[in-house]
């Protein structure tokens, strides 16, 4: 969702996407073709949207959803029986005023591809052109998830083979980001991360159905100086999301899961207590960055059809 949450988004795998733009109240099916779309985010005011498909591709919207254009034909062309084309996307983010986008592939099968793994790809010029990114982020790597600050200049990329990236010019340029808890590593299977509006608030998480390892949510409110281990439950982490001042954060876990909340920055969660008791398979959280609205999805990949869910008035306390 935008960051008033007035409007909203949700994706399907496989399926379609489902724009709201009265706060979550109806969902309307987009123009968008049924594909395994699996990440999607958009502007401040929800005009500006973008949405990717694992083994599929990256399309923009620039009128809040009504009409979409495929944006990444240089990197992802067309191929035989898909015109979306088909790399393998996991995760994009985009900054608030539509400009900047990065989006992750876990396997890459684009132009000059390394069909091992897969690529950071980058806009600064709103889709119009991408490249891969550069320093640590320009081998090819499981990629997972990505996030961006509101001006889109930090962002954070993690892979499930253990390694976390930072930038801060936008997704040009990555550094490693090591998640030290005191002298120790942590090197799970990552497979999501949110960042807060400033970017110095950065939560992680990995997955044991997807990613391999797991060994908890760790999360930092220096841009990755120091990190805790915000909860300690090993798990299938699904989706992170965070209030614009990183404050309060919401976690999802899928199998026999949850949904956790954090009203300290990170520092512990609790499981938020007025769940739907029929679900247990959460699959995505989004909160409005003032906390005042919250859209949950479940469901089962590939298999038993999920639901949404919504909540308004503060989300303060499990």
């Amino acid at each position: 969702m935008n960051p008033s949450g007035t409007v909203q988004l949700a994706t399907s795998i496989p399926g379609n996407v489902f724009v709201s733009r009265d706060s979550g109240a109806t969902f309307v099916d987009s123009t968008l073709p049924v594909d395994n779309w699996i990440s999607a985010d958009m502007s401040l005011d929800g005009t500006t949207m973008v949405a990717v498909g694992f083994g599929g591709g990256m399309y923009r919207s620039t009128d809040s959803g009504a009409s979409w254009t495929k944006i990444d034909g240089a990197v992802n062309p067309p191929q035989v029986g898909d015109a979306g084309g088909n790399l393998a996307y996991e995760s994009v983010t985009m900054s608030q005023n539509g400009q900047r986008i990065v989006a992750v592939t876990m396997v890459d099968t684009g132009v000059g591809a390394n069909p091992a793994n897969g690529l950071v790809y980058v806009s600064q010029d709103g889709g119009a052109t991408f490249t891969v990114a550069g320093g640590s982020a320009a081998a090819p790597a499981p990629w997972r998830a990505v996030d961006s600050s509101a001006d889109g200049s930090v962002v954070v990329a993690a892979a499930q083979d253990g390694n976390v990236h930072l930038s801060t010019d936008g997704g040009l340029t990555f550094a490693a980001l090591p998640v030290n808890i005191g002298a120790g590593a942590i090197a799970d299977g990552w497979y999501r991360v949110a960042v807060s509006e400033d970017g110095n608030t950065i939560a992680v998480a990995g997955n044991t159905d997807f990613a391999g390892t797991s060994t908890g949510l760790y999360t930092s409110r220096d841009r990755g100086a120091t990190w805790v281990q915000g909860n300690a439950t090993s798990g299938a982490y699904t989706s992170i999301d965070m209030t614009a001042d990183g404050g309060i954060m919401v976690a999802t876990m899928s199998g026999a899961g949850t949904v956790l909340l954090s009203t300290n920055g990170g520092t512990s969660f609790a499981p938020l207590a007025t769940l739907p008791p029929v679900e247990t398979n959460w699959r995505a959280v989004s909160i409005s960055g003032d906390a005042a609205r919250l859209l949950l999805a479940a469901g089962t990949f590939f298999g038993a059809t999920g639901q949404l869910y919504t909540s308004s008035g503060s989300v303060t306390a499990p």
